[in-house]
């Protein structure tokens, strides 16, 4: 895919890690993370996203825990059950 056919809200599953501020799981080096695209910088560089989250963890503080929006798996093809987007944190 050429940058210039990505768009604003473009989703992209991208491998991640604690580089990226994502902790893997037990084990693991990295992870898969569905990716939401939230803008360009001059060049065309995406410069900012959002990442989908299986479940709103318990042991956050609550206003971490409002900041999670939720996503119906039947509203997108690639997701497997209902999620939560994390606006908390831009990547």
């Amino acid at each position: 895919m050429k940058s210039s056919e990505i768009k604003i809200g473009d989703v992209f599953c991208v491998t991640m890690n604690k580089a990226n501020g994502i902790t893997p799981k037990s084990g693991d080096i990295n992870r898969d993370k569905y990716f939401v695209v939230l803008g360009f910088d001059d060049n065309g560089n995406v410069y900012g996203g959002v990442i989908f989250n299986s479940y709103i963890n318990i042991n956050l503080p609550p206003f971490v825990q409002a900041m999670q929006h939720p996503v119906k798996g039947k509203d997108y093809n690639f997701l497997l059950h209902d999620s939560y987007i994390d606006c908390l944190i831009l990547i």
